[in-house]
C-alpha cells in the first residue's frame, strides 16, 4: 500500500487523475497529451495510485448504471405508500432520484459511464461483448450485436423497432407484417428481407443481406437496396449506395472481425467497441497503417499483440483495459 505523502493535495491529485481518466475514455487524446499522461504518472507513485483508483472508480459507476437499467427491465412493483394521497410506483421513485440527483447528466452522460436516458428506455439492451437474439414472431428475428439499445414501437401498419445506438442484424425473410427500423436520421422499411442497421456517430448504415430494403432519409429521400448493397446517410446531403462484402459485413455474427487493409485508426476504433477499457493510438502516423487480418471476439486480448507484432508497435499498459500503442 503506498503512504501518504503530506506534500501532495491528495484531493487535487485525485481530481486530476479523474480529469486524465475522462480524456482517456473521450477518443480525442493526442500523441503529445499520451506522453505527457506518462510523464505525469511516471512523477510519484501516487500519481499511479490515483489513476488506477480513477479508472476503478470509473468502472464502479458504469456497472452501478448497469445494475439500475437491470433493475428497471423486472416487473412493476407493488406501489409504494401513498403520500399526499398520490400512490408512488417503483419507477416513478426512480425516476424522481434520478432526476433530483441530475437531469443533465441522465440525458447525456459524460463519456458513456452510464446508460443515457435514451437508453434506460430501451426495451432491449446489450452490454459490452454480449450478442443477444431476440424473437419478435413467427419469422421474424433481430440480433443484437454490442452496446445495443433497441425500443419498439409496433402499431396496426407493422412491426417498428427504434435502434437507439449500436447495431442490429434482422431476419424477416418469413415475417407476415412489415418492419421498419428507425433512426434518429431516417429509417429502413422491409416486406421480407435480411439486413442489418447500424448507428454511428451522427450517421446511420444500412447494409442488404438477402432481399430488398428501402431506406428513407429524414428529408423523405429514398433508396432501394438490393443484397450486397450498402447506405450510409445522415441526413445531410443525398448519400450513395456501394457495394460491401457481404460475408464481412456479417463476420460480427460469427463471432468474428474480418479487415482487409482498412487503416489501424478504424481497426481500433471497432475493436474498441467490443472490449472492456480503450485502445488508444499514441502515434498519429501508424494509424494509416494498414491492417489485414481476422480477429476472434471472444479472444480479443490477443488483438493488441497481433497489431504489434505486424505494425512493429509498441503497448503500454494501464488498469481499467487501457492500452496506449505507439
Amino acid at each position: 500500500m503506498i503512504e501518504p505523502d503530506d506534500s501532495l493535495d491528495q484531493h487535487a491529485l485525485s481530481r486530476e487523475a479523474l480529469s486524465w481518466v475522462f480524456r482517456l475514455r473521450s477518443g480525442e487524446m493526442t500523441e503529445d497529451e499520451a506522453a505527457e499522461l506518462m510523464r505525469w504518472r511516471a512523477l510519484h507513485p501516487a500519481h499511479a495510485q490515483a489513476l488506477s483508483d480513477a479508472i476503478k472508480l470509473r468502472r464502479r459507476l458504469v456497472e452501478a448504471g448497469q445494475a439500475i437499467t437491470a433493475e428497471d427491465t423486472l416487473p412493476e412493483a407493488p406501489p409504494m405508500p401513498r403520500r399526499g394521497g398520490h400512490l408512488i410506483g417503483r419507477r416513478a421513485l426512480i425516476g424522481g432520484a434520478v432526476a433530483a440527483a441530475s437531469v443533465a447528466v441522465i440525458i447525456r452522460p459524460p463519456l458513456g459511464l452510464w446508460p443515457s436516458l435514451a437508453e434506460l428506455r430501451a426495451d432491449y439492451r446489450t452490454r459490452i461483448g454480449e450478442r443477444r437474439t431476440v424473437e419478435f414472431a413467427p419469422g421474424l428475428a433481430v440480433e443484437l450485436n454490442t452496446r445495443t439499445s433497441l425500443a419498439r414501437y409496433d402499431d396496426a401498419q407493422g412491426y417498428r423497432l427504434e435502434l437507439i445506438g449500436g447495431e442490429i442484424a434482422v431476419d424477416a425473410a418469413g415475417s407476415r407484417r412489415p418492419i421498419t427500423i428507425l433512426t434518429s436520421v431516417g429509417e429502413a422499411r422491409v416486406r421480407r428481407a435480411r439486413f442489418g442497421v447500424r448507428r454511428m456517430e451522427a450517421a446511420t448504415c444500412v447494409t442488404c443481406f438477402a432481399g430488398e430494403v428501402s431506406v428513407l432519409d429524414r428529408h423523405q429521400r429514398t433508396n432501394t437496396l438490393s443484397p450486397g448493397q450498402q447506405i450510409i446517410f445522415d441526413g445531410s446531403a443525398e448519400a450513395r449506395v456501394a457495394r460491401v462484402d457481404v460475408a464481412r459485413a456479417e463476420a460480427w455474427r460469427r463471432g468474428l472481425l474480418v479487415f482487409n487493409g482498412q487503416p489501424l485508426n478504424d481497426v481500433v476504433e471497432e475493436i474498441n467497441r467490443y472490449r472492456p477499457g480503450k485502445i488508444i493510438l499514441t502515434d498519429g502516423a501508424l494509424g494509416h497503417f494498414p491492417i489485414t487480418g481476422t480477429f476472434q471476439l471472444a479472444r480479443l486480448d490477443r488483438a493488441v499483440a497481433q497489431i504489434q507484432e505486424v505494425a512493429g508497435a509498441r503497448a503500454t499498459n494501464l488498469p481499467g483495459g487501457v492500452v496506449l500503442l505507439g
